[in-house]
Parts: structure tokens; C-alpha cells; sequence
């Protein structure tokens, strides 16, 4: 469809100019449906300037200077393409959702005013109306001689295509590494177990640690590479070196010797740590582990001899480690640290150092009894196999007993049990174990033997990390995680947490039985008894116990008639008197029956 061609005029302030205005025909409805005729006005001279003005006015966000280069490049040198290219440029930006203004709209804003003029006269009078659709207009018409749509409103930034998607790069590669991994041998049974075996010392995973990340976190000294030189560790980095410093110079030895003791086993100490930083690895790298295993090393056996034989060269008065203050607090804390997951020394380091210090190697069960004795637990008997590290020796001190055999009929287990309280109700005593292994928890006769727990500020976070270190290694097993599950079963509230104290089976250094309580009942998140524990078994003997109704009538009796001795006194009294009247009716009766 045409038109004839017509003519505005736009005033600019003072001025008049006459525009001519050509119609332009759409060549195809198809490609444009929604486009019935697309006028374009005749580019002018005089509309050029307005152009810098208006982009200085409002420039593009995210244009440069390199799109106003082009810009300026495009007003000097209008291009020379043909009317048809120009128009099919012109109108791909209004078909993607840009629409340009026409002279129609030209003409609305030009009666603007007189709209304006029916609310305010004095308003309309102004030209500040058609001064700003002169500029609009001008805009316009020098966006189309340099082909670059514009929105109006909207920034006037350019419409770009957008980048077709990148090709996957790398695929091949991919392809070609895992074609070398199946025709290798590392799939096999063996090669998995040897990479699965050299690791033991873990980064805890986030779904592990989400309820409570600080509890595996060190707190005042940092052992092995994962938390090294975090910057709330570092005051304790100059007494590992002391206390390093001390041992090497009363054993006598160059601390040459220690290096290279330590440098000699490198490799496999680095293996021990899952996910090493490679700022670990390498040749320069090395000899800076190295020294930190020295170090740490160093530190880890001078306290614990101290520890053990006395303090020889320190000021007892003054030191903050072995001072009072520093026994009664620092020295905890320290112990609390060593025994978590990812704070943890390869014991071979200690045997290492030991080896040198005395001049012949030690034996692998003094190494875990001297950690076992600084950590003040029992040590093992017959654990004659070096540890890991202080925390697996701690899981075993916790967790294993070699006093006895067990023969438990572990086809019959219980998932759940009765609360301390409800236990006491149906004739169950405590008692403590003979053992600090929760092994030795057992069930006989209606007494349940328990060891003796010591819950502090540091509880939770021992506890913790023994449950994730049986997650993370393969050979823990789930002793600990049971015995958390064990204490969650029979603790429910303040009053079975003060029941057991008052046994003697629990010390609560906290400050209430029920935030003691809450901790136990907040450690089995998310873990489950293990169908095979032998602590299941224990409560199965529990259950059975509590289901005949004579151990409960003959523990109302007791705690209803015993508990008070006056209450006692008072029972055997009526006892007594019911006997003399029962024999004075009994001789009273009697000699009726036999006269007659």
C-alpha cells in the first residue's frame, strides 16, 4: 500500500523547516506482519548535531568509548547502501521489539501542547513541549542514516544479536582420558584399595558439619597442613617452635638429622592427607612440609614428655603451656584440638623424631600409650600396632575392650529404649562400669553398667569428631556413633540427666543438667544405630527386662516403702502390730473351739 508524499513541519524554538516525508512500502507482509508501512524521515543536516547532545545527555551503561567512536565515524561519513539494504536494517529492530517512532507519532507529540493548553495556558504557551519532540524527531532521523536503532527511554543502547552457544570444548580430551582410564588397570579391586588405604587423615564434608562447622575447627594450635597458618593459630606457632627448639637441643642431635629422618617418609605422610593443597606438593613445596612436620612433630613430643617425666627447663611459674594457668586451660584446649579430624599428625612423624632423639627406634605401642597418657585415657592392652594419628588412638581407647569376650546374641536388638526416669520405675539400677570403654556397657540382674562420662566445654566437640571420623574411614567402625545414639535413647530431659549424676555416672562440669541434656540430645542428627552393635543388644536386654510387670511392682514397693527410713520404720511397725493382732484373735478363738 502507498502513499503520496506529504509534508510536516517542526518547530524548533523559533524556527520552521519543512521535512518531506517518503513513504516506504514493506515488500513482505510475511516477514513483517505486524508492520502495515514504515515511514521514514529524510535525513537533514540540521538534525546531526542534536545527536552528541542528546548521548551526552543520557549515555549508554555499558557503551564505551569505542561504540561513541563509531558513532562519530558514522556522522561524518554516512553510508552508501541502497535504499532496500537500508530499509531491511531499518526494520529488523522494530521486528525483534524495538519500535522506532513514525511520523505519526511525531505528529501526537507535536499536539501535545494544545492538549496541554485545555489544563494549563500559560504551560502550553511554552515551546519546552515542541523543543523536546523537535530533539525526538531530529534523533530519529540520525539514527536511521547511521543504521543503529535506538529505544527511546531505555538507555539508547543498541540491539545486538545475541552469540550462538560456544561448541563444547574439551570433549575429545574427555573422551581420550577416559578411554586411557578403562584400558588401564586402575579399576581393579586391588588399586582401589590401595588409594582408598593411604588416606586417614579427612576434610570433614559440608552435610557432615552443617549443624555445627566450629566444633571441627581448631581453636588455639594447628597440627598438619589443613588449618597451617590460619591467623587466629598463629600466637601458638612461635611455642611449637619453642618447645621444638627444646627437645632438639637437650637430645643432643644437629637438627639436621630430624629434618632428614622426617624428609625420608615425606611422600607418605602426604599421602596420609585427603585432598592436600598442592601448595603441599612439589620439590620446594616438599621441604616446607617438611619443616612443618618437624615442627609440629617437635611440639607434639616435647609436651607430651613434659608431661610424662616432668618439666625439666621451664619456668613452671611463668611458661604459658606449663605454668598453672596454662595446665588448668591452654593444655585442655590443646588435648581438645589433637583430637580433631582434620587437625591431625601422622604418628610415624612422632616415631621418626623418637628414633632420633634416643638413637633407635621406639616401639609402636610406647608411641600410642604416651598419646593415650596425654589425652588421659586408658591405654589399650595388646593395641601393638602403631596408630594413625592421636584421635584414631583415641577412638580405640574410646571404643575397644580387651578385658573379655563378648558371646552376645546379636540376632536380638532393640532400636530404641526408656528413659533413665522410666527406667529406675520398672527396677532398673546404674552402676558404673569397671572400664572406660563403651564396650563395656551391660545389662545383668536388673543393673545397667555405664562408664563414667565427663561432660565440659569440650564434649560436643571430642564426640563430633569421633562420629565423623567413623564416617570418613573405612575401618572405625560405629562403635561411637552407637554409644551417641546409647545416650541419646536413655537421656531425655534434665531429670534423667540428674538421675544419672546422682549414680555417679555422669560429672556435668556444664552449667545446668539441662543444657548437659540438650547436648546429648543434640549429637545423633541424622545417624542410626547400627543393626549389628552390640549396644542394640544391650537394649533389647533392657526392653525384655521391662516388659514383667513383678520388676515393676517390686520397684513401687521399694521406692514407695525404702527410699525413707522413718517410712520404713513405719512399715515394720504396722507389720508388727498386725502380727500380735492376729495372735491375740488366734488365742482368743482358740481355747472357745477346744473347751467345747
Amino acid at each position: 500500500m502507498e502513499r503520496g508524499p506529504e509534508k510536516a513541519v517542526l518547530k524548533n524554538g523559533k524556527e520552521e523547516e519543512s521535512v518531506t516525508v517518503e513513504p516506504v512500502a514493506v515488500e513482505d507482509k510475511a516477514s513483517s506482519p505486524s508492520l502495515m508501512s514504515v515511514e521514514r524521515v529524510s535525513s537533514r543536516k540540521t538534525s546531526i548535531p542534536f545527536v552528541p547532545k542528546l548521548f551526552k545527555r543520557a549515555p549508554p551503561p555499558s557503551s564505551g568509548a569505542k561504540q561513541q567512536q563509531h558513532l562519530e565515524s558514522a556522522m561524518q561519513e554516512p553510508t552508501q547502501e541502497s535504499e532496500k539494504n537500508r530499509r531491511r536494517r531499518w526494520e529488523a529492530p522494530f521486528l525483534k521489539g524495538v519500535p522506532p517512532s513514525s511520523s505519526s507519532d511525531a505528529n501526537q507529540r507535536q499536539a501535545m501542547p494544545a492538549q496541554c493548553g485545555k489544563a494549563d495556558a500559560a504551560e502550553a504557551s511554552s515551546s519546552t513541549w515542541m523543543q523536546m519532540a523537535q530533539e525526538v524527531t531530529d534523533l530519529e532521523s540520525a539514527m536511521l542514516e547511521l543504521d543503529e536503532p535506538v529505544v527511546i527511554g531505555m538507555g539508547s543502547l543498541p540491539v545486538e544479536e545475541l552469540p550462538s552457544p560456544p561448541v563444547a570444548a574439551g570433549s575429545s580430551s574427555w573422551m581420550e582420558e577416559m578411554t586411557r582410564i578403562l584400558k588401564g588397570t586402575t579399576l581393579t579391586r586391588r588399586e582401589e584399595k590401595a588409594m582408598w588405604t593411604k588416606s586417614c587423615i579427612y576434610r570433614v564434608p559440608e552435610w557432615v558439619k552443617r549443624n555445627n562447622s566450629r566444633a571441627y575447627r581448631p581453636e588455639v594450635v594447628s597440627l598438619g597442613p589443613f588449618h597451617h597458618g590460619h591467623p587466629k593459630l598463629l600466637p601458638m606457632e612461635e611455642h611449637k617452635r619453642r618447645l621444638m627448639l627444646h627437645m632438639v637441643k637437650r637430645s643432643g642431635k644437629p637438627l639436621e638429622e630430624f629434618v632428614d629422618a622426617v624428609a625420608e617418609v615425606a611422600a607418605k605422610l602426604q599421602d596420609a592427607y585427603d585432598g592436600i593443597d598442592k601448595k603441599w606438593l612439589g620439590e620446594e613445596n616438599t621441604r616446607r612440609f617438611v619443616e612443618m612436620m618437624v615442627t609440629d612433630g617437635g611440639f607434639l613430643l616435647e609436651i607430651m614428655t613434659v608431661t610424662r617425666i616432668g618439666m625439666r627447663d621451664y619456668d613452671v611459674d611463668h611458661d604459658p603451656i606449663f605454668s598453672i594457668q596454662g595446665i588448668l586451660d591452654l593444655k585442655r584446649r590443646i588435648r581438645s584440638d589433637m583430637c580433631l579430624v582434620e587437625n591431625q599428625l601422622p604418628l610415624l612423624v612422632l616415631q621418626k623424631l623418637e628414633a632420633v632423639r634416643r638413637g633407635a627406634p621406639p616401639m609402636d605401642e610406647e608411641i600410642n600409650n604416651w598419646v593415650t597418657r596425654f589425652l588421659r585415657r586408658k591405654s589399650v592392652q595388646g593395641n601393638r600396632n602403631l596408630g594413625l594419628h592421636p584421635l584414631d588412638v583415641f577412638h580405640k581407647s574410646f571404643c575397644l575392650d580387651d578385658s573379655s569376650t563378648k558371646n552376645l546374641e546379636s540376632e536380638k536388638t532393640e532400636n530404641t529404649m526408656r528413659s533413665a526416669v522410666e527406667l529406675r520405675e520398672a527396677g532398673v539400677n546404674f552402676k558404673i562400669s569397671k572400664t572406660q570403654s563403651i564396650q563395656d556397657i551391660d545389662f545383668k540382674n536388673g543393673v545397667l553398667r555405664m562408664p563414667l562420662v565427663e561432660v565440659d566445654d569440650t564434649t560436643e566437640k571430642i564426640f563430633l569428631n569421633l562420629m565423623a571420623f567413623e564416617k570418613l574411614h573405612r575401618n572405625a567402625g560405629t562403635h561411637a556413633t552407637d554409644y551417641m545414639i546409647f545416650m541419646d535413647n536413655i537421656i531425655d530431659s534434665e531429670r534423667d540427666l540428674a538421675l544419672l549424676r546422682e549414680k555417679g555416672v555422669i560429672k556435668n562440669f556444664l552449667s545446668s543438667d539441662k543444657a548437659a541434656a540438650r547436648l546429648f540430645n543434640t549429637l545423633r542428627k541424622g545417624a542410626k544405630l547400627n543393626p549389628s552393635s552390640e549396644l542394640g543388644h544391650v537394649q533389647w536386654k533392657v526392653a525384655d527386662h521391662c516388659r514383667k510387670p513383678w520388676h515393676k511392682w517390686r520397684a513401687i514397693f521399694r521406692h514407695t516403702y525404702m527410699s525413707n527410713p522413718w517410712v520404713f520404720i513405719s512399715l515394720v511397725a504396722a507389720g508388727i502390730l498386725l502380727a500380735v493382732t492376729i495372735l491375740q484373735t488366734a488365742y482368743t478363738i482358740v481355747p472357745f473351739y477346744t473347751e467345747g
